[in-house]
């Protein structure tokens, strides 16, 4: 198995991991693995670089203020969805492109602004509930 830092080892054997596997997607700079544990469960491990570190917590702040938030309404959730993804760090970038790539970019988004790993990085979010 692969070694990720110092005292990886270690850790693999506390909480019975048994497989490493590198995620190439996402445009962070963080070193992303889907670790397996010895029953099945799969997790998202993130080591993010010393520099961007202090940065961190806020991308996942978000996450944590819907999540209070959909815990005092009776509801369920259907979909939580990233409305501007990362256009707001590259929105220059955005209002510069032709059409031709700026279709690809809707492409992009749309591919992915339901993924759970990337909601932290958008400005709005929908969240989508039904009362229960």
């Amino acid at each position: 198995m692969r070694i990720l830092f110092p005292g990886f080892e270690r850790l693999c054997e506390k909480y019975g991991i048994v497989s490493v596997t590198p995620l190439l997607k996402g445009w962070s700079g963080d070193q992303k693995y889907c670790v397996t544990t010895v029953d099945g469960t799969k997790y998202l491990l993130r080591i993010t670089p010393k520099e961007k570190a202090a940065s961190r917590p806020e991308c996942f702040r978000m996450q944590q203020v819907v999540a209070a938030l959909d815990a005092e309404i009776p509801v369920k959730r259907i979909k939580l969805i990233a409305t501007d993804g990362a256009t707001n760090y590259m929105s220059e970038f955005i209002d510069s492109m032709d059409e031709e790539t700026f279709l690809k970019w809707v492409e992009y988004h749309l591919a992915t602004c339901e993924r759970q790993d990337l909601i932290g990085a958008s400005h709005h979010v929908l969240d989508i509930l039904r009362k229960v």
